[in-house]
């Protein structure tokens, strides 16, 4: 068996690749799956959109290699596909030309995807249009003519189950992480001053604008600063909002930063924040590559969404209602204060990654699931 990993990308004005954390997410994945093959090809497809022109050349570009691809394929080999992307759509209608077992992997619920604005860049909301007109159009067909599909939550299980009227296998399998490649970090110290960190390439999901407004209206004694490590097409806004809100000296822009620079970062932030407003998405479940690192890093953080790879209730995670609301900074700082009561928590935290967010329990399931299809 062979399998082939294509791993679409949405490339903007800006965008720099090496900063995504998704494709340190697709890095580890890829190796992750050496241990149920060997024979492992992996397929980057970049989707410009700064341009209908550039758009229309890298699609051009990359249906050349998916059908290369697929004519080449043997019955025995896999091909994975992350996300279901109208931009797929002809590889997979023509799928049953060719002879490989195709899984999709999606994170999300398209239709609910493609309609956040972006006010900042007009062509981006032309090709959200776009392709929510195609999911609509094509996404059933797509999911319904494929061999199995994997999804991140339940949330998203149910909902293609549903739409393809439960005629095609479908697991549950929440994102994984290399846990060989994150240190457990060092504690700071913790007084009158609370920092809260974010890394994120950022979208309006994450929410961020959330806790700036909840920072806004918090008068207390604690001196509060968020540091918002990485870029993403949210910055602009998040920025203008800070300026707006006169919270320069509490709101921190740091831009993209890896290795010991962001080491340093997580060694002199006390908590962090996950997405914090999934519901513009319309979702209530999410697995995110963020919760997996902090857990791995061993910092408690913040979040919005459930998610089935944690405890509910458990000691390192502060719920947030999914609502516009402010983010309550009392709850915040309530939050700090417990988890920082116990010194050994970023240890507990990383022991919990280690035993069920690591790649290498994810991909026992994952073969398992294969060996049915």
């Amino acid at each position: 068996m062979k399998i082939y990993c294509f791993f679409p990308y949405a490339v903007y004005s800006g965008y720099k690749k090496t900063h995504s954390g998704i494709l340190k997410k697709i890095s580890s994945q890829v190796n992750s799956f050496s241990m149920i093959c060997d024979d492992i090809e992996r397929c980057d497809l970049d989707y410009h959109i700064n341009s209908p022109l550039a758009y229309l050349t890298s699609w051009c570009n990359n249906f050349t290699k998916i059908k290369r691809i697929l004519n080449n394929a043997r019955e025995t080999d896999v091909v994975y596909i992350r996300n279901v992307y109208p931009y797929l759509t002809y590889a997979i209608l023509i799928k049953k030309r060719h002879k490989p077992t195709i899984i999709l992997e999606i994170h999300g619920i398209e239709n609910d995807q493609y309609k956040i604005f972006n006010p900042q860049n007009l062509f981006i909301n032309i090709q959200s249009l776009s392709l929510n007109i195609f999911n609509t159009m094509f996404g059933k067909h797509i999911k319904s003519n494929v061999d199995g599909i994997v999804c991140v939550t339940n949330e998203i299980s149910d909902y293609n189950k549903k739409l393809t009227r439960h005629i095609i296998p479908i697991l549950t399998l929440g994102n994984g992480i290399d846990i060989s490649l994150y240190i457990t970090r060092s504690t700071p110290e913790y007084n009158n001053e609370l920092h809260v960190l974010i890394v994120a390439n950022t979208h309006p999901w994450h929410g961020i604008d959330r806790f700036i407004r909840g920072l806004h209206a918090y008068t207390g004694d604690i001196t509060i600063i968020l540091h918002i490590v990485g870029d993403g097409p949210e910055l602009s806004n998040l920025k203008s909002l800070t300026t707006d809100l006169n919270l320069e000296d509490r709101v921190i822009f740091h831009g993209f930063k890896s290795g010991t620079e962001l080491d340093a970062m997580f060694d002199q932030c006390h908590i962090a924040l996950d997405a914090l407003a999934a519901f513009r998405k319309n979702l209530n479940e999410l697995s995110t590559l963020k919760a997996r690192e902090y857990c791995a890093r061993g910092i408690p953080f913040l979040m919005a969404s459930k998610d089935a790879d944690f405890p509910e209730s458990w000691d390192y995670i502060q719920m947030v209602p999914a609502t516009e609301d402010p983010i309550d900074m009392e709850l915040v700082i309530a939050f700090a204060d417990r988890v920082m009561a116990d010194p050994d928590h970023p240890q507990k935290m990383h022991e919990y990654a280690k035993d069920h967010l690591d790649w290498l329990a994810k991909m026992k399931v994952l073969k398992e699931f294969l060996e049915t299809l």
